[in-house]
């Protein structure tokens, strides 16, 4: 019996082989050497993943990393010994270092004037706010280069982590194998935050990781994954796309070689097709997460992401090209990736991606730029480069000083520039040219010398490797030029590997690279990373603690204003339902007198949940605050409450004086501080320690940064409790122009102080800016003025435009004086005819007429709104035959014209309106009520009047 002869093993492609001797070679490598990998695979795989390390916490983490990874690569030299390989961009990093460190150094006043005279002019005052703390002399001047010494102190541990990060890189990239590993690394940290986003986006409960609450943006509205921006997580996605096309496409020729010998029988194995060796699992899976990423990217609606990832996709496949390594798999792989993003955009897109790349393509600033932000930050971001051109304004600084050089503050009010919207533009603010030129030096050598190696080297791996990196570091600096990526940790430690990587490529790995480093320099270098790293600790977490507070701090306050909203439309509705049957008789009824009550004090609801509301931020503030004594926000935040729950609790209290009324009564009653507090207090009870709170809350948060202009303004409010004399008022007010002179808000205030010290002219100079900076401040201005002046002095004085004229009539309207709507609603008549019979010195110049009319319309229907309510009814009808004769099209007018006309028992002119909107609209219901009501009052009308001359006739016929 033939015995059996024993199956050959079929060739079958494994997708992933394990080789069970190579797993124990690299468990029984080094002990310290394993720690260092997973230092390394946690700071660029398991790191992005906690919120990008943008947060408090992932700074700790980042630091604390960092330096516990030069520990114990140091700990293994000095067991090992070996060479320190360098990359030539070691002494741009130290430079980087001394320049941060440089800018918390203190100067003597004259050092700083010959750095920039801009300190001596921008804070002349500043001294004045201070006072002498724990044994030290209050200060005569501002002392560092940096505005914000404690955020610059916390940037210099940044920027050491991240060197400490490139220097270690450097010395563990010890072959070409170990680039490979780093660059399959960063492509798995793509593909793991693209499927994780992608699951957070499906199964959003708007908190990220489905638990935790960022108080400045969610989860449900797009693509972020672990990031707070969608700019940001494009780009880091991007940082992938090189290292996975490498990847995917740069496989070794011959890998399916053995394969195609046992295709085919006899002469057939010559002819045998290569279509096979194309089709592999392995090349297919990685297409899918290439495309994966792709998509995502796309998805985040990010245009400098969309490009980004464009300029990535091309460098690296030139590079591939130029390698050799690309052959008939790039059609493959161009068609399935091609395919499935196409695929994913047509379904998920939803046509705004299309929109996107209209807006790029269109090369239009105005559609790229359409609410000019950044426009408008870059124009302050210049000034402020133009005024610390040397070494900047401080690192970390960026948020506080933008508001002294922005014109155009206005119209950004509520809005904060975390950063400048350009990586560039935001490294000349805080660490001016020399820290620009530190980086530039540092990006042009790493990306010259990677450049020159792909198109000079015939190695093919290594040239595939590199045009990965390459792919990187070109999409960085693209992006770079319209956002500020670098802001953001975890994008910063990928590139710090992909530009490691690549250098190490191009130096090669000759056993000799390097300089000997003695085991004493290791044994130093180890030390001073332990010590620093016990060091900074405590630091650390108090920064994490402040945070944890301030963000629950923000969550309240966002959950208290969203209640207060709904709360105040829930009762709105149910007075519009309580009003309904009395609409007419609020209309007939007299809106006031046209003497005003001057000088009765407004009455001003408060709403005890607003002081709960006001209690509960406040404690939260003073949690936050303990657990960080240097967070600014918070201390500015908490000496702006303070100063509101005085102001409330005063109106509610039986000596209901604001604080400029009690400055008033001290200044003319007291001639010594002391009297004055004895008094505040029996006067003012406990209420005068919300005040003492805010003044010393004030202080300290200039003590850390002297530009916060609303500090300063606070000042204005509550100096008088230092001094009953008060003798820098004048000296403050100028302090507070410097430094808040852009912001609306802080030139109302200054303007209400001069007013009450008898200055008006000065007052009115202020509030000119105000009045026309937005509408808020606008009503708010006029509203003032109302009280003790007419409305032809707010038109004389603020000559308003066509577009400010409606908040004009919204405050005067509100103030409830007849004379001043019929002047009013006069003014708007005139202003609002066509160019040709205007008169009046208040018409705009119309640069786009169909927004002119628009606005012309607009302010025409609020006119007649308010003649309406003041039973002003010839002056209603005027408004609204004159908004029909600027746009002869527009519905509202023709709506509201029928109902005035209805009302007026002119049925047969409103019969005309209300057919005419009805043509238009003949689904609304209420037109088509009022039509037939307008139609069977005209019937009604007519039959009335036809008996009453039919029995005139009767009885005259006799």
């Amino acid at each position: 019996m033939a015995s059996r002869q024993p199956r050959q093993a079929s060739h079958i492609p494994k997708l992933v082989r394990f080789n069970a001797g190579q797993g124990l070679t690299f468990l029984q490598r080094p002990k310290l050497l394993l720690v260092t990998d997973a230092i390394l695979v946690a700071l660029i795989v398991v790191f992005p993943f906690i919120m990008g390390g943008r947060e408090a916490w992932g700074h700790r983490i980042l630091i604390s990393l960092a330096l516990a990874l030069g520990c114990v690569w140091s700990l293994h030299k000095i067991r090992t010994g070996g060479r320190l390989v360098l990359l030539a961009i070691e002494p741009l990093i130290i430079a980087g270092l001394l320049l941060v460190w440089f800018q918390t150094v203190p100067f003597a006043p004259a050092v700083l004037a010959k750095i920039s005279p801009e300190y001596g002019r921008l804070l002349p005052e500043w001294a004045a706010t201070q006072l002498a703390s724990d044994g030290h002399a209050v200060p005569d001047a501002w002392k560092t280069t940096s505005l914000l010494p404690t955020e610059t102190q916390h940037a210099f541990l940044m920027l050491l982590a991240y060197g400490v990060i490139a220097v270690v890189v450097a010395q563990r990239l010890a072959t070409e194998a170990d680039c490979h590993r780093m660059l399959k690394l960063v492509g798995i940290s793509g593909i793991l935050m693209a499927v994780f986003a992608v699951m957070q986006l499906a199964t959003s409960n708007d908190l990220f990781f489905w638990f935790y609450r960022q108080p400045y943006t969610g989860t449900h509205e797009i693509l972020k994954g672990a990031f707070t921006n969608r700019n940001h997580f494009a780009q880091f996605l991007a940082l992938s796309i090189g290292p996975l096309t490498w990847w995917m496409l740069a496989q070794p020729r011959d890998c399916n070689s053995e394969i195609r010998e046992h295709k085919g029988l006899g002469p057939a194995k010559a002819n045998h097709s290569r279509f096979d060796s194309l089709v592999n699992m392995k090349l297919l899976l990685m297409a899918c997460a290439v495309s994966g990423v792709v998509v995502c990217i796309m998805l985040t609606l990010s245009r400098g992401g969309m490009v980004a990832a464009a300029l990535a996709s091309t460098v690296c496949l030139a590079g591939l090209w130029k390698s050799g390594r690309l052959g008939a798999s790039l059609a493959v792989a161009i068609m399935g990736i091609g395919g499935i993003a196409l695929a994913a955009i047509m379904f998920l897109g939803q046509g705004k991606i299309e929109d996107r790349i209209d807006q790029l393509a269109s090369a239009d600033a105005d559609r790229l730029d359409g609410g000019n932000a950044r426009r408008s930050i870059w124009t302050a971001d210049v000034e402020a480069v133009k005024e610390f051109p040397l070494l900047g304004c401080g690192v970390g600084s960026h948020r506080y000083v933008y508001p002294v050089y922005m014109r155009d503050l206005a119209g950004f009010r509520g809005i904060i520039f975390s950063h400048a919207e350009s990586s560039y533009m935001h490294l000349a603010t805080e660490t001016g040219l020399a820290g620009l030129a530190l980086v530039a030096l540092g990006m042009l050598y790493a990306v010259g010398r990677i450049l020159w190696h792909i198109l000079k080297r015939t190695e093919t791996e290594r040239v595939a490797a590199l045009a990965a990196v390459m792919a990187g570091l070109v999409a960085g600096l693209f992006h770079a030029t319209v956002d500020f990526i670098w802001y953001v940790p975890a994008i910063v430690v990928t590139t710090i590997v992909l530009g490691v990587t690549g250098l190490r490529l191009c130096s090669g790995f000759r056993p000799t690279l390097g300089m000997p480093f003695p085991r004493l320099g290791w044994l130093i270098a180890g030390v001073g990373c332990l010590l620093l790293l016990c060091r900074v600790q405590p630091d650390l977490e108090r920064r994490v603690a402040g945070e944890r507070w301030w963000n629950q701090y923000k969550n309240t306050s966002h959950d208290l204003e969203s209640s207060r909203k709904s709360a105040a439309e829930i009762s709105e509705l149910n007075d519009e339902e309580t009003n309904t049957g009395t609409a007419e008789l609020a209309a007939a009824k007299s809106p006031s007198s046209d003497v005003a009550s001057y000088h009765d004090p407004e009455k001003i609801a408060v709403d005890d949940d607003e002081l709960q509301g006001l209690s509960v931020r406040i404690n939260l503030l003073l949690k936050g605050i303990k657990a960080n004594p240097k967070h600014l926000d918070a201390l500015h935040e908490l000496s702006l409450l303070s100063l509101k729950m005085f102001q409330l609790r005063q109106r509610l209290s039986d000596n209901p004086l604001s604080e400029v009324q009690i400055r008033d009564a001290a200044l003319s009653n007291f001639k010594s501080t002391g009297e004055m507090h004895v008094w505040l207090k029996k006067a003012f009870g406990r209420n005068i320690k919300l005040l003492m709170l805010s003044d010393q809350m004030a202080r300290r948060a200039l003590a850390l940064c002297p530009v916060k202009g609303e500090a300063y303004m606070i000042l204005l409010h509550t100096s008088f409790l230092r001094d009953v004399r008060d003798p820098g008022r004048q000296s403050m007010i100028n302090q507070t122009m410097l430094a808040g002179g852009n912001d609306p808000y802080v030139r109302y205030f200054i303007g209400d102080c001069l007013l009450t010290e008898g200055k008006v002219d000065a007052a009115l100079e202020q509030w000119q800016f105000v009045f026309h900076s937005s509408p808020e401040y606008r009503r708010q201005v006029c509203l003032n003025i109302s009280q003790q002046l007419p409305a032809d002095f707010v038109i004389t004085t603020f000559k308003p435009s066509l577009d400010e004229l409606d908040e004009v009539l919204a405050a005067f309207r509100e103030r409830g004086r007849k004379s001043d709507i019929e002047k009013l609603l006069y003014v708007i008549e005139e202003v609002t005819r066509p160019a040709t019979t205007a008169g009046s010195e208040t018409a705009s110049v119309p640069s786009d007429p169909l927004q002119e009319t628009s606005q012309r319309v607009s302010l025409l229907m609020d006119g007649h709104k308010a003649a309406h309510a003041f039973g002003l009814h010839e002056q209603s009808e005027n408004m609204l035959r004159l908004a029909l004769t600027c746009d002869e099209t527009a519905y509202w007018p023709h709506r509201a014209l029928g109902v005035f006309l209805l009302n007026q028992e002119r049925y047969a002119e409103a019969g005309e309106m209300l057919q005419w909107c009805y043509e238009q609209d003949s689904g609304d219901a209420n037109v088509e009520e009022l039509l037939l009501k307008s139609r069977r009052l005209a019937h009604q009308k007519r039959t009335r009047v036809h008996p009453a001359s039919h029995m005139e006739q009767k009885t005259e016929r006799p």
